[in-house]
């Protein structure tokens, strides 16, 4: 026997079976809308989804009638639906997106709804993001909320002007008012739109007002706090309203104290970001040429695209390259680096993410560049680098120190801690769990210097720096960051000053160091690495112009957007994220 089989069959079969329901042939069912009826086939529709066949198998009262009533549904949504059960295809358009998903809920239809959903999260506008919210929430549709509320989060002061904006469910307020990425001009924008949202809910009961309130970040708002919080007065107790202004009073006269005192009203909405600061201009690299940058990048990170905006932060205090970065809640501290002359400096500055300004404070112990910095408990722990260095013949000489030094966050104070075990520099530390860890690092001669693997831990409580294992190699220049206790290293030299591009991974627990594989081919991985950890990924600025992000879940990487402008980082930057 010999089977031949007709592949225009099924489809040819299809059409013939639509053509006849559009000619009224051998139609054994009618099906009435609100608006209209249709013609079709029970075993059509049957075959369609579990709806049709359990009507027409199961004992209703449709399986022996000729009609079936529909009047929940408009003639414009079955037709699509009807075509859908005789073709396969779906039309979807912005104006009856929602009822067709409806519809399409309703008669169990899977692809329908799919394909509504995937509409919608592609065509939010501010003409349809109430509707899409409300059939959110109706059917539980999470991914479609999640990108509703994106939408409003990124054009709220729009939407925010519009009347129906009002409309939106409490719940649902109370979700946007409490997310760091809420883009407004001034919190003093929330206070406004929360009291005429109470003024025109009047059904909210006292405590679901206690709970908008609740949201608002008034540490945010500024001088015109006692005009702002006036609008409230007459929503809550002028206790409450006390309590906030007592608060934010508290907070303004404890100027050092500030980054200590991180309750949720002083939170800054802000999306994640990606500070690349100062560094060493491409022309810097002569003998006491002035080169050092006093640039800084700040990319926004929207859907894993990394966008450029340098309007968002001022620049350095001065330019400075091989410095260290803390941060502290909304606070940047800005410690010591190379000034343009490759003078270590001892300069110390705190940056206020949320009002873009700068606040000198007092100096380290010790002029510093190269060295580490790390946050332990309430104070800022300041280990090695180079101070004393000079250029000698065309090269740069190091000065390498062990002291370490302590900043008092409160108290705007500094104190010297016992010295770290070795002279060294170019070392790399991590901080995990208000722990200090430190790796690898170098001696002052870069030619016969020797470059160390030893892993240490400070005990902050003994003031001891503990060996605790072992790099897979001596490494000096390289980078480190911590994920899930376990310390992630990357780029630098070996002891022979060959670039490494080896990515290797120290396991806190077990003390162990393993090899997770190489950088990306096409780039081996710079001695000047930067790195810093965002939820499960690791951004690695490799040397000039260029971001690679390693994926610690899957071991992979992807590269950033290159940037062209040789001046807006180079060597020796730092790299920092901010996420609120």
């Amino acid at each position: 026997m010999v089977s031949y089989r007709n592949i225009q069959h099924p489809s040819t079969l299809i059409s013939q079976v639509n053509d006849f329901r559009r000619e009224n042939l051998y139609t054994d069912v009618v099906i009435e809308t609100s608006d209209g009826e249709f013609p079709a086939h029970r075993i059509v529709l049957a075959a369609s989804g579990c709806f049709w066949s359990g009507m027409f198998r199961g004992g209703f009262t449709e399986a022996k009638l000729d009609r079936v009533n529909l009047k929940n549904m408009t003639s414009h949504v079955f037709s699509e639906i009807l075509l859908y059960m005789y073709t396969g295809q779906i039309n979807v358009k912005l104006e009856s997106v929602v009822r067709l998903y409806e519809a399409g809920d309703y008669l169990q239809l899977d692809f329908i709804t799919d394909s509504c959903i995937s509409f919608m999260l592609g065509n939010v506008t501010s003409d349809n993001y109430l509707d899409f919210l409300k059939s959110a929430e109706t059917y539980t549709i999470i991914n479609l909320k999640k990108r509703v509320l994106k939408y409003i989060c990124d054009n709220f002061g729009m939407l925010c002007g519009q009347s129906n904006f009002y409309d939106i469910p409490f719940g649902v307020v109370c979700d946007l008012l409490a997310r760091n990425d809420l883009l407004c001009n001034s919190e003093a924008t929330i206070v406004e739109i929360a009291a005429r949202y109470m003024e025109l809910n009047q059904s909210m009961t006292h405590e679901d007002k206690l709970s908008l309130v609740g949201f608002i970040r008034y540490g945010l708002i500024g001088s015109d706090i006692s005009h702002q919080l006036h609008l409230l007065n007459d929503f809550i107790e002028a206790t409450r309203v006390k309590e906030m202004q007592s608060a934010i009073l508290e907070y303004n006269q404890n100027t050092f104290s500030q980054p200590l005192m991180q309750s949720y009203w002083f939170k800054p909405r802000r999306k994640p970001q990606l500070l690349i600061m100062g560094g060493m201009g491409p022309r810097s690299s002569r003998v006491n040429d002035e080169g050092a940058l006093d640039t800084v990048t700040v990319v926004n990170l929207i859907d894993n695209v990394m966008v450029e905006n340098n309007n968002a932060i001022l620049k350095l205090p001065e330019p400075l390259f091989s410095f260290a970065t803390v941060l502290v809640g909304k606070f940047m501290f800005v410690l010591g680096g190379g000034d343009s002359r490759c003078h270590a400096k001892a300069t110390v500055h705190r940056y206020n993410i949320c009002n873009n300004e700068w606040l000198a404070l007092e100096n380290m112990m010790c002029a510093r560049k190269k060295h580490e910095a790390a946050l332990v408990d309430d104070c800022i722990i300041v280990v090695g680098g180079d101070s004393e260095g000079f250029w000698s013949d065309g090269e740069y000489v190091y000065s390498a120190k062990s002291s370490v030094e302590s900043y008092n966050i409160a108290s705007n104070e500094w104190r010297s801690l016992n010295d770290f075990p070795k002279k060294i520099l170019c070392a790399a530390s991590a901080c995990a769990n208000g722990t200090v860890y430190r790796s690898g690092g170098g001696e002052d001669d870069l030619e016969i210097g020797e470059v160390y693997a030893t892993i240490y831990r400070y005990d902050s409580a003994e003031d001891v720096w503990y060996s605790i294992g072992r790099l897979n190699e001596p490494l000096w220049k390289h980078t480190m960051c911590c994920s899930n206790n376990k310390l992630y290293v990357f780029g630098g030299q070996d002891e022979e000053r060959i670039n490494n591009d080896i990515v290797s991974c120290f396991d806190l627990r077990t003390n162990q160091c393993l090899t997770l594989g190489t950088s990306p081919r096409s780039v081996t991985m710079s001695i000047t690495a930067k790195s810093v950890v965002f939820e499960e990924e690791i951004y690695v600025m490799n040397g000039p112009r260029e971001i690679l992000i390693y994926n610690i879940s899957n071991n992979t990487w992807r590269k950033s957007s290159s940037y062209q402008e040789d001046e807006l980082f180079w060597f020796s930057s730092e790299i920092a994220f901010y996420d609120a």
